[in-house]
């Protein structure tokens, strides 16, 4: 029978676009850069709309300035103080980067409708009008989508480009101007303002019956989050998360290391099964820090340093709400003030498991050579996976037993629950407590999680087994200091949390 290659990718293929969603944030250029582009579309439309292009006065004063370039720099800084007036979250280098967007949109739809005009029997001041009245439609909807979900507060900054856009019209066509083209631009704005506000209640109705909340205004906070951090629509992000998350039963192992002399602790390890995430400050992003506050605050116990590992667990076991972590902190300092210590260790214990399956593969990529690109594409991801090649390494401290899981060269994502669950159950024969520690080194896009019922899961856990027969046999191990770097020039944009 074939193998469909393509059914064991289909899960991990789901993720990484999900994942992909954050490559199209990006951070909007410092309103200065911005400032030239604008200047330079505005000269580009005019050379083409402009009824006398070789007239470069004419043409630069009438067009490139009062029908483009002025509204669209009044509009940005307008636009700015319009919305920090109103309370919106707001930048100026966003409605900079808008006002240049906004700009472009009129300059394309002038010159296609007078490409047309003939059959559209509409003047050039008109379209103008046009092109002005559709940017409200863009404005609004990004206003709304990124400073204030609030309507009442965005309506005006959402029309003050079209509104500054006319003045500067009126100064171009001012002999054309009347009664009748001030009231089709009234009726086009209307129509444009009807029309997105129609189009956001229909988008968001099935969000707000699902979740009773704004898909808007959810995006509203994730870019406030983004951005500024701490707080920042933390609050209004984890209300979301929590109302469609579950009650878990967390598996939480500690391993505490003190001083005869003091009593004091040199080293909590804390290796709970929560993943850290999803991003931010939301929920358990930043978990080492949040559980190392949490700590000091509850327990009364001493601790010099603190390590929080990464656990076998997967994003489905994000955790909602900071609050939630108080909860595992508590648990831990409960955990602390009845633990048993012991002198009593085994050598640092390491396994690799050996490629069983390396002729059946070799085979397999044989006969793929035949087969189309994008099989060969999948196989290349499966490559990267590392099923067959990983090491298990484990140390006992009287009836406790570590096990750390590394597929170092070869890079994994994260090993599921289910997986890391069974582990320790397997080495519980011949170890009372023990905890599965995830490396999660060596990860690239693609490489997939460790998921439950893999032959790498299956051999985890036959692996686990033997670490632990060994790892029973304690007795006095070699001392050993604890060491921490600091100053090392890591910050958080390089993967290290503020607790390191």
């Amino acid at each position: 029978m074939k193998k469909n290659k393509n059914a064991s990718y289909d899960a991990q293929q789901n993720v990484e676009t999900t994942a992909k969603v954050a490559n199209w944030v990006f951070t909007a250029p410092s309103p200065s850069i911005t400032i030239l582009p604008i200047f330079g579309f505005a000269l580009l439309f005019s050379f083409i709309l402009a009824p006398k292009p070789l007239d470069l006065q004419y043409t630069f004063v009438n067009y490139t300035l009062f029908a483009f370039a002025l509204p669209a720099l009044i509009a940005a800084f307008g636009n700015y103080a319009l919305l920090r007036l109103f309370g919106g979250e707001v930048y100026l280098r966003r409605t900079m980067l808008l006002a240049l967007l906004d700009s472009i949109f009129v300059g394309i739809i002038c010159v296609v409708f007078m490409a047309i005009s003939n059959y559209l029997s509409m003047t050039k001041l008109e379209i103008f009008l046009f092109s002005y009245s559709v940017i409200a439609w863009v404005n609004y909807m990004v206003f709304i989508g990124t400073a204030d979900s609030r309507p009442s507060r965005i309506l005006l900054p959402a029309i003050f480009h079209s509104l500054i856009g006319l003045g500067g019209l009126y100064i171009v066509f001012q002999n054309e101007f009347d009664l009748r083209i001030l009231t089709m631009f009234s009726v086009f704005l209307c129509i444009f303002i009807v029309s997105v506000s129609t189009f956001i209640a229909i988008s968001n109705a099935p969000m707000k019956k699902a979740f009773g909340v704004s898909g808007l205004e959810m995006m509203r906070c994730m870019l406030a989050h983004w951005t500024e951090g701490g707080k920042k629509g933390r609050d209004e992000l984890e209300n979301f998360f929590s109302s469609f998350g579950e009650r878990l039963a967390v598996h939480i192992g500690i391993v505490s290391f003190r001083r005869k002399s003091d009593g004091i602790i040199k080293l909590l390890a804390v290796v709970p099964s929560v993943h850290p995430g999803p991003f931010g400050e939301l929920g358990g992003s930043n978990l080492p820090d949040k559980i190392f506050l949490g700590l000091l605050k509850k327990t009364k116990v001493k601790f010099e340093n603190l390590m929080v590992f990464h656990g076998p667990c997967t994003h489905d076991l994000n955790i909602a709400k900071t609050s939630e972590i108080e909860k595992i902190t508590d648990k831990i300092s409960e955990m602390l003030e009845s633990m048993k210590y012991t002198t009593q260790a085994s050598n640092f214990i390491r396994l690799k498991h050996q490629k069983e399956h390396q002729r059946e593969q070799h085979q397999e990529e044989q006969a793929s050579k035949k087969e189309e690109s994008s099989e060969k594409e999948e196989n290349e991801v499966g490559s990267l996976r590392g099923e067959e090649s990983f090491e298990l390494c484990g140390q006992a401290w009287g009836d406790t037993l570590m096990l750390i899981h590394t597929s170092s060269p070869e890079p994994t994502d994260d090993i599921d629950f289910a997986t890391g669950y069974a582990v320790m159950e397997r080495a519980k024969r011949f170890a009372k407590d023990v905890l599965l520690v995830d490396s999660h080194n060596c990860i690239v896009r693609g490489c997939g999680a460790v998921s439950f019922g893999t032959r790498k899961s299956l051999a985890m856990v036959e692996l686990s087994e033997e670490i632990a027969k060994r790892g029973h046999r304690v007795g006095y191990g070699d001392k050993c200091g604890y060491g921490g770097g600091y100053g090392t020039g890591y910050e958080v944009g390089n993967g290290f949390g503020d607790g390191t």
